[in-house]
């Protein structure tokens, strides 16, 4: 087809200019469907750094930006640990304390954040005398400012620093240290879609390994943009692609192929964390998620043991040649030309057309769209949703029908219905009414009969279709049930429900607050609430508030987190204060 040139739609670059950046990307782009723009006229934005929000706000299906909103729960350094920790501690709340699939959400090292975290890292050291610490700005790139600190107690208190474990035992090649760079792009986030490229790089630092000089940046780090300046080294800046450092690792006896499988799970998990923080941006950005998508670069380094630690996650990853035609450079330009253009025409950029299924849209028209684009994602691999990743669902803070919908076709089989686990959330119920109080946001959620029937029930590990039957029972409604995509609950969505949704939930209420207690109690709340507390066998916990004789139950399935601030909202507020109107 012929395409006039007004017709054709427009690319605008923007942010931290580098033509580097750049024209891997322009050449992507069909000429024949593509013309340069400006700020004010584009239909496709590839923006280097994160963009205002008002480039958010003007995206649409046919409108994209090369961002998610919210990325920064990955790329900010200190975050991503946070992210993860989050994962971790949200599947700990289900687990034994020495449950293998732990191990799965392990994969960080520890961080503490300047400077709430200092006098943690001081007893950390004192606990780990032979532990090193690496010293990094939060939010930086390109290895500035690292540095190997010789004490903990030199870590400086002020906010712009972190301090993570120092992994002191590295694998090595050619006896110096590397870190791989992968390279992974979310498409979408509702439902979510996460690739991995199928090449990368190993980055060697230019100095073989030792820990008898822990101030030489060329030994412990492996940044070529640090690297560059050792005049003293042959190549400086060395780069492994994935074909070559695979061959090598079956060369030495080792098994590529099962540690990339664990880098396959690690990626998916890091997105599946992030997942909830990127929707809750992405709506107070006011952006379009279906013209949004994110391309990622991860840098993971590998111990002696062969076990991948995920180091950080880099916005905008460097697009620029670093390393000599004889190091590597020539073979990194063509990987790095090769992985904007796939990128291109998975997002599809290129297609006469860019229409995108709404996460609600009909189960046949999400499959179809995840179908095409993995059609045409090139060197990319889809590693969620994935047939070997399916196991992995269980991770989601909050999976979406769509993302069950998704999981399953991957699959090719159906998957167990979903179940709820409260997280950081406490119940009050007093006078047979049912409040809602979020511990991280210090915010209270008014329920109506409908919304407490489907929480009460859902927290005790009820699945959605049995939840929907029996909401259908209660209101004396006859609904036709088509699997696990009925009566979408909405969280700022209204439910109707009539006298018999009233009397379940008030039974469901009186069943949670009269089963018996014993005296026992882990949590550190009950002390902000002032008052004697036990819990119920179940792990509900119950109180009499003294100040105004109110007998409120407070439910955390799992523990209370324990850190100091976590409850620093005074839990009489929690049953005295002003309880927003807050329907489901």
């Amino acid at each position: 087809m012929n395409h006039t040139t007004n017709r054709r739609r427009r690319f605008r670059l923007s942010g931290r200019r580098e033509r580097e950046q750049d024209h891997f990307f322009e050449e992507a782009l069909d000429p024949t469907l593509w013309e340069p723009g400006d700020d004010s006229a584009w239909e496709t934005c590839w923006h280097t750094g994160m963009p205002e929000r008002a480039t958010f706000r003007a995206t649409a299906p046919g409108r994209t930006v090369n961002h998610i909103p919210g990325n920064n729960c990955l790329t900010v350094k200190s975050r991503l640990y946070q992210t993860i920790r989050g994962l971790h501690d949200r599947a700990a709340a289900t687990r034994a304390p020495h449950d293998p699939e732990l191990a799965q959400v392990d994969f960080v090292p520890s961080v503490y954040s300047m400077p709430e975290d200092y006098h943690a890292l001081q007893q950390a050291a004192q606990d780990a005398p032979a532990q090193r610490w690496l010293l990094k700005p939060k939010n930086a790139a390109r290895g500035r400012d690292i540095r190997l600190l010789e004490d903990a107690a030199e870590a400086p208190a002020d906010s712009r620093w972190m301090v993570q474990a120092y992994l002191d035992r590295p694998h090595l090649m050619n006896e110096r240290k590397y870190v791989l760079r992968l390279y992974v792009l979310v498409s979408a986030i509702e439902p979510l879609r996460v690739y991995l490229y199928e090449q990368g790089f190993a980055k060697l630092a230019s100095c073989p390994y030792t820990l008898d000089d822990i101030d030489n940046p060329y030994i412990h780090l492996t940044n070529p943009d640090v690297n560059a300046h050792n005049d003293a080294a042959d190549s400086p800046v060395v780069f492994v692609d994935f074909e070559r450092y695979r061959q090598w690792l079956r060369e030495q006896g080792h098994d590529d192929a099962a540690l990339f499988r664990r880098l396959r799970e690690m990626v998916a998990l890091t997105m599946i964390g992030a997942r909830e923080p990127m929707m809750a941006a992405t709506t107070r950005f006011g952006a379009d998620p279906r013209g949004c998508y994110e391309l990622i670069g991860l840098d993971c380094m590998v111990d002696a043991d062969l076990r991948p630690w995920l180091l950080e996650c880099n916005l905008s990853p460097s697009l620029g040649v670093c390393a000599a035609p004889a190091d590597g450079g020539d073979v990194e330009e063509a990987i790095k030309r090769r992985l904007v253009a796939d990128m291109v025409n998975l997002v599809g950029l290129n297609e006469a057309s860019r229409e995108r299924a709404t996460p609600d849209a009909p189960a046949a028209d999400l499959v179809a769209e995840a179908d095409a684009e993995l059609g045409r994602a090139g060197g990319f691999a889809r590693v969620f949703p994935s047939a070997e990743a399916t196991e992995l669902m269980p991770f989601f803070a909050f999976p979406r029908a769509a993302d069950r919908i998704l999981a399953e076709h991957a699959a090719g089989r159906p998957l167990p219905a979903p179940r709820a686990q409260a997280w950081r959330v406490a119940e009050i119920i007093a006078d047979d009414q049912l409040t809602l109080y979020g511990e991280a946001s210090g915010e209270l959620y008014a329920t109506n009969p409908s919304a407490a029937l489907i929480w009460l029930r859902a927290s005790e590990g009820t699945d959605p279709d049995t939840i929907t039957q029996e909401l259908a029972q209660a209101s004396g409604i006859g609904l036709h049930l088509h699997g696990h995509r009925q009566v979408p609950w909405r969280r700022h969505r209204p439910v109707r429900a009539d006298h018999g949704a009233a009397l379940s939930a008030r039974t469901a209420r009186r069943a949670r607050r009269d089963r018996g207690r014993r005296p026992h109690c882990r949590g550190r709340i009950h002390e902000r609430l002032d008052h004697p507390a036990w819990c119920s066998d179940d792990g509900a916990r119950t109180a009499r508030c003294h100040r105004h004789g109110a007998l409120g139950a407070v439910a955390l399935h799992g523990h209370c987190d324990p850190s100091p601030g976590r409850h620093d909202v005074p839990g009489h507020a929690a049953l005295r204060g002003p309880v927003p109107a807050h329907p489901g």
